[in-house]
């Protein structure tokens, strides 16, 4: 049952929000209760709305996160447009490293503080902020600058670092860095206007980089090479969109036709979403032909950032062929939440987006899991190495 609003004076208009939040989750959301229990998502709103009259608006930006934090990798707060730290960064296995920054001297870096607070401990208090349905999609929103290219999941924002009481003051903050030689320095770091600093780091998804081919390609929709050495057709899709699909389907064909490949390795590591529909075709080509669909035909590269679509067409491959999955568990549960719709907040001027619609499959799966788990450690990233994708090219039956 909705829990009913009792509060006036200070808090009396975001608890209006609430009002608006808890409506929308339990008439649009698919299966709003599926990370959490109804009975929690009651308690936590009852405590929103005895703390949000003494929050200060980045203490309130937070709270309320943590309410949405219970739901789903698909259903997120656009909070305020604000801030961000002037460097990009990504949770490689081995830490929190600085993958792009306006000094480019900073690259590199591993973040091992903030205004004295240790990394592990701003991790563990940005957690309950992100709304996942398993520990990829954590991974897959935490970071520590607000750089996000899509102003949706990633946390760790200047507002909100501040509203959880990291850092003293939502303009800078005192990061300790330890460098690739292992030299130590505290760089203190004014917050910039986001939607430029994106341009300018060129952030088109969470891993960024110049190297490997991969991550330096991500902004293709679709890209393909041969492996002449191995004899394999890389198939790389960025996004679940038709554009530039049904010529690599093409080329692909070609080579298994004449020889020069003998399987397939398709590369979804990066792909952000779409529409599931815009891969019939790939999926189509894949499970039809016999030289693909075998043991060892086809290898399938997955991982943090295939959220919304890009896990549906995953679990599509899973159930109608033989693919070996390579690399990370994907970010969504394989009966994910898809097309999401935005809910305006009109007291605070945010933004809920949750999703509105399941398949249905019935599969239970909370995360779609690689059979063969490559984790990305920060020394092989920068040194331009592709782990997932040696592995999916060594890979035999």
């Amino acid at each position: 049952m909705p829990v009913a609003s009792a509060v006036t004076g200070v808090g009396e208009q975001l608890a209006a929000d609430l009002d608006v939040i808890d409506h929308a989750v339990r008439t649009r959301h698919p299966a709003p209760f599926l990370n959490t229990t109804e009975a929690k998502w009651n308690a936590r709103i009852t405590e929103l709305r005895a703390s949000l009259p003494n929050a200060s608006p980045d203490q309130a930006l937070v709270q309320i996160t943590s309410l949405i934090g219970l739901l789903d990798t698909h259903s997120y707060l656009v909070g305020p447009s604000g801030n961000s730290f002037p460097i990009a960064t990504y949770r490689f296995a081995d830490g929190l490293f600085v993958t792009r920054a306006v000094d480019p001297a900073l690259l590199g870096f591993r973040i091992d503080a903030i205004d004295g607070t240790p990394i592990a401990t701003v991790e563990a208090r940005l957690r309950p902020l992100i709304a996942a349905d398993n520990e990829s999609g954590k991974l897959d929103a935490l970071g520590v600058s607000g750089v996000d290219p899509e102003a949706e999941r990633r946390t760790g924002s200047p507002n909100e670092l501040h509203g959880l009481g990291i850092i003293s003051d939502p303009t800078s903050a005192a990061f300790t860095l330890t460098g690739p030689d292992g030299s130590r320095r505290i760089v203190t770091l004014a917050a910039v206007p986001g939607g430029p600093l994106n341009d300018e780091l060129r952030v088109s998804g969470g891993l960024l980089g110049d190297k490997p081919d991969a991550v330096a390609r991500r902004d293709l929709v679709v890209w393909t090479r041969l492996d002449p050495k191995h004899k394999a057709f890389i198939f790389s899709v960025n996004d679940m969109h038709e554009d530039g699909v049904p010529d690599a389907i093409g080329a692909m064909q070609q080579a298994l036709t004449d020889g020069s490949a003998t399987r397939v390795i398709l590369d979804l590591r990066y792909a952000r979403g779409g529409s599931t529909s815009a891969m019939d075709g790939l999926l189509a080509a894949l499970a039809a032909n016999r030289e693909i669909n075998r043991p060892g035909g086809l290898v399938v590269l997955i991982g943090r950032e295939d959220v919304s679509a890009s896990t549906a067409f995953i679990a599509e491959l899973d159930r109608q062929t033989m693919a070996v999955f390579v690399g990370e568990p994907t970010p969504a549960r394989a009966d994910n939440g898809l097309d999401p719709q935005t809910i305006a907040l009109p007291a605070s001027g945010w933004a809920l987006v949750i999703p509105t619609y399941r398949l249905g499959t019935g599969d239970p799966r909370t995360e779609i899991a690689p059979e063969i788990a490559v984790p990305l450690k920060a020394a092989e990233f920068f040194a331009g190495r592709d782990p997932a994708l040696d592995a999916a090219l060594a890979y035999r039956p």
